[in-house]
């Protein structure tokens, strides 16, 4: 999903489909703003483009890894820093939305994970400098959420060809069966939308959007000490191919 999401504090959402890796269509999205700018009160910023670029490091093309922080990261503060002036003067709010990806990394998903270390990084820096200008920054932290970004890179070719590397075959398979097992355990994303409207009414720094389950497994991960963490998601290759 190329696009994010601009609200105008009116009775409805009002749509503005754009590109965020596209300079051209976040200027056009910003002079259709400072057009209605008169005509609301408050200017609600979502960050939501996402894509997920996954696989070991030592095989994840260059311009796989440029595309994974154009959309994921880049295409966020530039878009963000277009309708800056506007949320300043409106007082309007940002919300990133990240993922629990960003918050722990696992073993072929650390490209898009980076991409969701570095929007928490620019999430809290952001939030910091715009307090005195009266604008709210939060950060909306999703699991497994029922959409077809997982699906998309599971079932792209050059994923397929990857479980056959004589190295990394079987972690890709491991990497694979865990995306689809949380594929069919994920839930609805109208449980992101209402956690939208709910930061949007009473505000919020950090939201977690996760199932029961998914909340206890992350709470005991985070407090797991790092070398136990780390063995517990050590997929071993067999001696022979490695």
């Amino acid at each position: 999903m190329d696009c994010s999401v601009l609200r105008l504090e009116l009775l409805t959402w009002q749509p503005l489909i754009l590109d965020v890796t596209k300079p051209e269509d976040i200027q056009s999205a910003k002079k259709v703003l400072e057009e209605k700018i008169d005509g609301f009160s408050r200017l609600i910023l979502v960050n939501n483009a996402g894509i997920a670029v996954n696989g070991p490091w030592e095989l994840v093309p260059e311009k796989n890894l440029r595309q994974q922080m154009e959309v994921n990261f880049f295409g966020a503060i530039f878009l963000t820093q277009s309708v800056l002036p506007i949320l300043r003067k409106t007082k309007g709010h940002v919300m990133n939305v990240s993922s629990i990806s960003g918050l722990f990394s696992l073993p072929c998903f650390g490209p898009y994970s980076c991409s969701k270390f570095a929007m928490e990084a620019f999430t809290d820096s952001l939030r910091r400098e715009m307090l005195s200008f009266g604008v709210r920054v939060s950060s909306i932290n999703p699991g497994p959420i029922k959409t077809p970004i997982w699906a998309k890179g599971l079932d792209d070719p050059r994923a397929q060809e990857g479980l056959k590397h004589p190295v990394y075959g079987r972690m890709l398979a491991l990497a694979e069966k865990g995306a689809r097992d949380s594929a069919r355990r994920a839930i609805d994303v109208a449980n992101v939308v209402k956690a939208v409207d709910c930061v949007y009414r009473w505000g919020g720094i950090r939201v977690l959007v996760v199932s029961f389950p998914m909340r206890l497994f992350f709470g005991f991960l985070r407090k797991l000490p790092v070398r136990i963490a780390d063995v517990a998601f050590m997929w071993r290759q067999p001696e022979s191919n490695r």
